[in-house]
């Protein structure tokens, strides 16, 4: 009986580190990203550095000044909000950030750009290493 209830305590405890906060409500589309990373393919539970460049969709054109910020998630499984800050570099458009991956596996960033009360928002796929 101890072991069954020690079972059904751990199962909830994994299950419940998995669970996922909502991320604030976004306008659908209306940018492009293109994401480089440094490794080149990031590598589970390794720091990746995210260099993010961020145009307009209608206009090709940088968007500067942009609070920008990246969420990411796993396809297959939830890991619950994996945030990754973006800062503003001397590059128009460019912003950079770093972020760990818990695992490998295919993962959508989903990448933010809110400037002047408007949010758009771009998904881009990431293949990552074990």
């Amino acid at each position: 009986m101890r072991r069954s209830l020690l079972l059904i305590a751990m199962a909830a405890l994994l299950l419940g580190g998995c669970a996922r906060s909502d991320s604030p409500p976004a306008q659908q589309g209306g940018i492009h990203a293109v994401i480089e990373t440094t490794p080149k393919q990031p590598v589970a539970g390794a720091e990746t550095t995210f260099r993010v460049t961020v145009t307009k969709q209608e206009r090709d054109e940088e968007i500067a000044g942009a609070d920008v910020a990246m969420y990411l998630e796993m396809k297959e499984m939830d890991h619950g909000e994996n945030r990754v800050s973006l800062n503003e570099t001397a590059e128009p458009g460019v912003y950079s950030g770093t972020g760990t991956f818990p695992m490998g596996g295919i993962w959508t960033a989903h990448v933010r750009a809110s400037v002047a009360g408007e949010t758009r928002t771009a998904n881009v796929e990431l293949k990552v290493k074990e």
